[in-house]
């Protein structure tokens, strides 16, 4: 006879009588249909939990496919509760699988578009729902405080109200089909140095105004699933256990029903208390669920914040459709069906976001696009990005579909068409060549730096590298003449090596060692450097394919030590690597020599000189940590100079993560801003600058001059830090706000971007609607092509300013993009919230108008007023 134990019956059952118990028991028994997801009684669910099952809803774990997501959440599958699991972006999902590598959200902030903005995000969550996942790890909201911060590329730049708005767009896209997104971080994650251990320290003003206006739309105006905490601290507790950001903030104001996760271990002590509900990645140990079980029902109090944060979990999931099965019984667990990944599809949004966030900085006598004269007597693209597409940097994104990304060079030359000659010289080599056996030593004693210099010094030494395997049975050491292990000689899968050795150099400079990967990581240990190349053993034990902005020619990734080098001196080298376990690993040890470098110059240079238009192609790395200087890496500066003194019509394309200085600026004609451009950045390029499409993007954030014109300049505590404390002292001056404060002129200002059309303005007005207003502004293109045009609206502060408070000159209060046919004229009416009124009293701790009449400024950006009007608010 089969024995059937029941659970107690929850609470709420009991409530509902003897007779609705039994229906429910009947309705078990029998084998019935599970309640829809919105019937499902969390309570219940949660009631009905043993703790090791509420802990499996709250804590990471190990995926058991292996699907290389970034997080787990094992579900309980005795009450029909599925798994959730998470993904990195934010250039899409990173998976074992591969996604659409969509270009970096700077440059989707660049367009000015909201609509492209959801547009993006139904890419992420359709794509992460066909890839398995559940959750989107983005967007990333934290405002772009200091260029230098190597996520500014992540990012939607340095305004709260345009990151409020393409972040709220791109929740809105995500969560359309059916993933949630999980915003992050909170709060003032804003540079990489300190941000483990340092108290960032902020005025409540500057956080009410700068710092969470993205994530308080992210709550209210797009309804987001889930909220990332940061790492660093904020006003002395770690973010993960602020009580004002995760519950005075976050839930009492802004009325937010999801779940808190952590960052990446981020979660400390106190973090359940202040509001933290899910912990991640949950596989190190001690974690802070951990010791609560330890505790158990000893701690009434931690239960009922156990019970508290998996009623959140689940409150989500029902809301997403993810609790169709569940059952406080015995459930079966049902997910929506999943789409299929549709290639062509997102790779049109791609295509669209590289196009129209792409920024014309400057376009001298028109050089560009690319007509008929530009063409004649033949273009001259220089640069390895130009070659091989620089789709994105670093990681936590997609890599795209190989086969989907073709050059700014191949495209150029399919879209001018055979008649138009196209060359192209590299400039600078970023690949090498295999260093010789010539420049190697080896010895029976690798760690004896003396013996090893003695044998070099022989006529009769064998050269190369000693090789010691891990999983050789004997233990037995090889030589290696050279270290080139591609193709059909890759090294197997599963293994693990070591290299040692001395480098011997023929003549004296700056050589550039490079370590060149695929299908595992390598580390090189110079003297007293050492470099590494992409990941293993993250999201799933899923490698990063390449951490480099471009491969080699035969596809793997690349990871430079510059070093200056003396002839027959001896260096100490070791090389390590680790090949993937279903894989085999290819290995090149390479070098750049001066040689080399002179010759790729030289060669640039003279095809340069005869060239009708030359276009070069830079890039800047985008990967951790932080750099202490704005200036393009790798000699494209004294590269471009060089092509520019001898060539006058010479445009430069860049690609970036950041704001970069341009010492080159006043001797080129054009510069067009591709951002790290995604997948179809190259066809987007070609269409830019072969005119198919007219450049409409606008600067999401301010281009200093010099690396010493930001607000960390001279103030060493708002960037290093002084004993531990990162001062947010500038308050609400960020950005073009500090700029305009200081009178500073900046390379370029905030919201700047030229196009191929031409447009007039006029009619400018404002009314008073509601309790805001609105701005109304005719736009008519009087050029001769469809063209796009933003007319940006900025309030500038009152002329008596109160007492006290401290504001900018002008801050960003709306904003429109329209596109136009030659002669299209429309009028735009932009909304003016009360808000953008008001400010942030720390004495009230709540909005307060600002009273007096204020001008209205409709601008081409933050330094290009074309029309104003004037608004005074109703007290």
């Amino acid at each position: 006879m089969t024995r059937i134990v029941l659970a107690p019956l929850p609470a709420r059952a009991r409530r509902r009588g003897l007779a609705g118990a039994i229906a429910l028991l009947l309705g078990v028994l029998a084998g019935a249909a599970p309640l829809r997801a919105a019937e499902v009684d969390v309570g219940a669910l949660v009631a009905a939990m043993s703790l090791e099952e509420k802990l499996a809803m709250v804590r990471g774990a190990v995926d058991p496919l292996g699907l290389g997501g970034a997080g787990y959440i094992a579900g309980v599958p005795r009450h029909g509760i599925p798994p959730l699991r998470t993904a990195d972006g934010p250039a899409g999902i990173e998976a074992r699988a591969d996604a659409t590598a969509l270009p970096s959200p700077e440059a989707l902030a660049a367009s000015f578009d909201p609509g492209l903005a959801e547009r993006y995000g139904r890419v992420l969550g359709r794509e992460a729902r066909a890839l398995g996942m559940d959750v989107v790890l983005g967007p990333h909201v934290n405002i772009a405080r200091l260029p230098v911060f190597h996520r500014v590329k992540d990012e939607f730049g340095e305004d709260p109200l345009l990151t409020a708005r393409i972040g709220a767009a791109e929740i809105r896209g995500i969560q359309a089909e059916g993933a949630m997104a999980m915003v992050k971080h909170l709060a003032a994650n804003d540079q990489f140095h300190g941000q483990d251990v340092a108290d960032f320290r902020i005025s409540e003003r500057a956080l009410a105004e700068i710092h969470l206006p993205p994530f308080e739309a992210a709550v209210r105006e797009a309804g987001v699933a889930s909220v990332m905490c940061a790492y660093n601290r904020v006003n002395g507790p770690f973010s993960c256990a602020q009580r004002d950001l995760l519950t005075t903030f976050l839930r009492d104001r802004w009325g937010f029903d999801g779940f808190v996760t952590s960052d990446w271990d981020a979660a400390r002590a106190q973090a359940f208390g202040a509001g933290l509900d899910v912990e991640m990645p949950g596989t190190t140990a001690p974690t802070w669920y951990g010791k609560l079980a330890a505790r158990g029902a000893r701690d009434p109090a931690a239960m009922e914040r156990l019970d508290r944060a998996v009623t959140r979990v689940l409150v989500t999931m029902r809301r997403f459709g993810l609790l169709a099965g569940a059952s406080p019984w015995r459930g079966r667990a049902v997910v929506p069906p999943r789409p299929v990944l549709d290639r062509d599809r997102s790779a049109a949004v791609a295509r669209e976001v590289a196009t129209r966030g792409a920024v014309l900085l400057k376009n001298d006598d028109e050089l560009l696009p690319l007509g008929a004269s530009g063409a004649r007597g033949g273009v001259l693209l220089v640069g390895a990005t130009a070659a091989k597409l620089a789709a994105g940097a670093g990681v936590e994104r997609a890599y795209g579909f190989r086969d989907r990304e073709v050059s700014p060079l191949d495209a150029l030359r399919a879209t001018l068409g055979p008649t138009v000659r196209i060359d192209h010289r590299v400039g600078i080599d970023l690949e090498g060549e295999t260093i010789p056996a010539e420049a190697l030593t080896w010895s029976d004693t690798p760690d004896d730096a003396a013996a090893l210099a003695a044998r070099s010094a022989s006529p009769s030494v064998e050269r190369g590298l000693v090789r010691m395997a891990s999983h050789d049975p004997d233990g037995e050491a090889d030589v290696d003449s050279v270290l080139d292990f591609t193709g059909a000689a890759a090294l197997p899968a599963g293994g693990d090596w070591t290299w040692a050795g001395l480098l011997t150099v023929p003549t004296s400079g700056v050589y550039d060692l490079m370590v060149e990967t695929s299908g595992g990581r390598a580390q090189l240990q110079f003297a007293d450097r050492t470099v590494s190349s992409a990941r293993i053993g993250a999201n799933g034990g899923v490698a990063h394919p390449w951490s480099s902005v471009v491969t080699t020619a035969d596809g793997l990734d690349v990871v430079p030590l510059r070093v200056r080098l003396a002839a027959g001196h001896h260096y100490q080298i070791r090389l390590t690597a680790s090949a993937q376990a279903d894989t085999p690993l290819e290995l090149r040890f390479a070098w750049v020599t001066p040689q080399a470098r002179e010759k790729a110059l030289r060669e640039a240079v003279e095809a340069a000189r005869s060239a009708a238009t030359v276009v070069v192609f830079a890039h800047e790395d985008g990967l951790p940590p932080d750099r202490d200087t704005l200036a393009l890496p790798r000699d494209q500066d004294a590269l471009i100079a060089a092509i520019a003194a001898v060539n006058p019509r010479t445009a430069v394309v860049l690609a970036t993560g950041r704001p970069v200085t341009m010492p080159w600026l006043s001797r080129v004609k054009a510069v067009l801003l591709g951002w790290y451009p995604g997948q179809e950045g190259g066809w987007a390029l070609a269409d830019l600058l072969a005119g198919r499409a007219s450049p409409s993007g606008r600067l999401p954030l301010t281009f200093p001059v010099r690396d010493d014109q930001t607000l960390a300049t001279g103030e060493p505590q708002r960037y290093r830090g002084l004993d531990e404390v990162i001062a947010y002292d500038e308050g609400v001056f960020v950005g073009y706000r500090w700029y305009d404060e200081r009178g500073e002129a900046p390379l370029f200002p905030f919201g700047h971007g030229l196009g191929y059309g031409r447009f007039a303005w006029s009619d400018a007005a404002v009314s008073a609607v509601g309790d805001g207003f609105e701005a109304s502004v005719t736009v008519r293109n009087v050029g001769t092509r469809t063209a796009a045009d933003v007319v940006q609206v900025y309030l500038a502060r009152p002329e008596t300013l109160p007492e006290g408070l401290p504001m900018p000159p002008r801050a960003l209060a709306g904003f429109a993009r329209v596109e136009l046919p030659p002669g299209g004229e429309t009028r735009l009416t932009i909304p003016l919230e009360r808000r953008r009124f008001e400010a942030w009293s720390e004495r009230e701790h709540g909005w307060r108008l600002v009273p007096g009449t204020r001008v209205v400024e409709f601008a081409a950006s933050s330094r290009d007023v074309r029309l104003t009007a004037m608004a005074t608010p109703r007290p």
